[in-house]
Order: C-alpha cells, then structure tokens, then sequence
C-alpha cells in the first residue's frame, strides 16, 4: 500500500509540473489586446499591422502610418516639400527589419523606410523598368518584402518577378518569373 501512494504523489506531481510547464511557456509569446475606446483610431482605415518590440501597434492606414501605444496616437503623414516624410499617405503593406526601421509599401511604386526612433523616412530609390510599369498592378506594384541582412531589399511584384535592391549602391536587379507557357 504504502508503494502504491508513493508512486501516485510521484505521478500526481509530475503531471503538476508538465501543467506548470506547458501553462508557464504559452505565456511567452501571448498578446493581449484590451478594448480600445480611443475615438481618433476610429478615423483611420487600417490596412496593415505590425508590433515593435515595445509592443506598440503600428498601422499601415488611408492616411499614413499610425502608432498606437495603447493610449496615445502618433501619425507619420506625407508632408508636401518635406522629403524626409512619407512619399504617399495611401499604404498598404508594412515591415520591421532587425533595427526597428518601419519599411512601407506606398500606393503606385513607393518603398520607404520609417527610422521609428527619429521619425526621419528615407525615400528608396528604386525605378520601375519601364516595360514593368504596364504590367504592375494597381494599386500596388509590390506584394511583399523581405529585409535581408546585409541591408539589401527582396520585394516581389505583382505580375512581374521580383526585384532586388541595395541600399548602399541604389541600384535594383530584376527577376522575371516565365509564364507558365514560355518554355
């Protein structure tokens, strides 16, 4: 008997600390979101989302990017002359890269990369080849982006290809993707 309640209070703890375990690392990678009742967020169509590593929301909108710290808004607009803000207001898709710069897909042909700690945007120089421009899709030319690390831009194109760009050297290597009857 005295075997038998001995291993049952093994058992019986094991499985608490497998619960405690498993209920302890869900926990880690969980965002909680409250009821927001901010009534300016409300003014914003919001397209697209991303989260930095302080857990503010930022939202690719009709009007801009829109940061939201969970009280207060912050809106990084275009300004008419001022080159160090967004080329467009209309966005679409957004991304982080490694150094928390916000990069931004624009209405038309516009990437540009948002510095969230000094709010200072960097307009990437990157042109469409001219026999891409009536091929591109409305609204967006480019459907995706990925960051690399050596400060390079992979962007895929609606039906087109996918390009790449270095930020160092401005200059864009195009990839067109065959149609599936060219052989």
């Amino acid at each position: 008997i005295y075997y038998r309640m001995h291993s049952r209070k093994w058992i019986l703890l094991f499985f608490i600390c497998e619960l405690y375990f498993i209920a302890g690392y869900g926990q880690l990678d969980t965002f909680v979101l409250n009821p927001v009742n901010n009534p300016e967020l409300k003014e914003y169509n919001l397209r697209r989302m991303a989260v930095d590593k302080n857990n503010n929301l930022w939202f690719g909108t009709d009007k801009g990017i829109v940061k939201f710290d969970g009280n207060d808004l912050n809106v990084f607009g275009k300004v008419e002359g001022d080159t160090n803000t967004l080329s467009i207001n209309s966005l679409g898709t957004i991304y982080f890269d490694k150094q928390e710069n916000l990069y931004v897909i624009g209405v038309g042909a516009f990437i540009d990369a948002l510095n969230t700690k000094t709010g200072k945007v960097t307009r990437l120089k990157i042109q469409l080849r001219d026999e891409d421009k009536t091929k591109r899709s409305f609204p967006f030319a480019f459907s995706c982006l990925y960051i690399d690390t050596d400060s390079t831009i992979w962007a895929g194109m609606y039906n087109i290809g996918f390009m790449h760009f270095d930020r160092r050297t401005n200059k864009t290597l195009y990839y067109t993707v065959p149609k599936q009857n060219e052989s």
